[in-house]
């Protein structure tokens, strides 16, 4: 049973805290302010709202690791890569990566050991491609994706091509466990797909991000879990999006902090068994968002 967070958050406030209201207690097709006791802007802090197909309410105490959490990692032992257009980049090994570089028909991709842990530092990167991911995560037991303080910027203009059996379909195209965090920003576009897909967990932790796409903006398989970062989405579909058929308990998004500018043509968020929302503030939520 798909569950929009949106939706059934609108009911639940609208009619039990009436000085909270997540979404308008109507659908709308037009822009929907969120408002607090205290005030009256098109913002809202949210307090604690979860809806449920059944399942118990998450135990969010162990989501999160320290390292999920660490926004500038120790480059003291990091390596540097330089992109170049039209050179893919393999990382096979565990470790800290510097990227830098402004360039076309590049993908990097990671390729590790099932339990080794990398880091993608991205230090002013530019990536824009045709048809395949910016970066492409094939193997490892879980992959961070940091910005420094700088801009970064990945794109894709058009339909992405599978890899043998996998249907990439995003930007950003993980098939491990995916942080992303840091203190800079990223802009995805996806013409024909997803911002971000992660095929097990997706975890925000810190960075601002502007997310243009066809689809869904973050989606993911097990879970989403948003504890900080500055969002802003124009999606074809939902904003944030999680996912799965195979396991009931799975499926979840945890909203604990973060500030979320939300415009989607479908839900603005949209899990399948739980979506716990206990921190973060909701600026603006346009267009259908109170889904269908």
């Amino acid at each position: 049973m798909k569950i929009s967070a949106l939706k059934k958050a609108g009911v639940i406030l609208c009619g039990m805290i009436l000085g909270f209201s997540l979404v308008a207690c109507a659908k709308s097709q037009e822009s929907t302010t969120t408002t607090t006791a205290s005030s009256t802007e098109s913002s809202s802090t949210a307090e604690s709202i979860t809806t449920s197909n059944g399942n118990s309410i998450l135990d969010v105490s162990g989501l999160l690791s320290e390292r999920d959490l660490e926004q500038s990692p120790d480059l003291t032992n990091a390596q540097d890569i330089e992109l170049f257009s039209g050179e893919d980049v393999t990382i096979t090994e565990e470790g800290i990566y510097v990227i830098s570089g402004t360039v076309e028909d590049v993908t990097i991709i990671v390729e590790a050991a099932a339990e080794a842990k990398v880091q993608l530092v991205l230090n002013g990167v530019s990536i824009t491609n045709q048809d395949s991911p910016a970066i492409y995560v094939k193997e490892a037991d879980k992959v961070f994706v940091t910005t420094t303080d700088s801009e970064n910027h990945m794109e894709a203009t058009g339909t992405f091509v599978a890899d043998g059996d996998t249907s990439l379909d995003a930007v950003i195209f993980s098939k491990s466990d995916l942080v992303l965090s840091g203190t800079g920003t990223l802009e995805i576009i996806s013409a024909q797909g997803n911002g971000v897909t992660s095929k097990d967990d997706l975890k925000v932790t810190g960075g601002t991000y502007t997310i243009t796409t066809d689809s869904d903006g973050l989606e993911a398989n097990d879970s989403i879990v948003i504890s900080d970062g500055n969002f802003t989405f124009d999606a074809g579909k939902d904003a944030i999006h999680s996912e799965n058929e195979e396991d009931a308990s799975l499926g979840y998004i945890y909203i604990a902090g973060g500030t979320l500018n939300i415009t989607a043509a479908d839900d603005g968020i949209q899990g399948t068994s739980i979506v716990q929302i206990d921190g973060g503030t909701i600026t603006e939520i346009t267009q259908s968002q109170m889904g269908g």
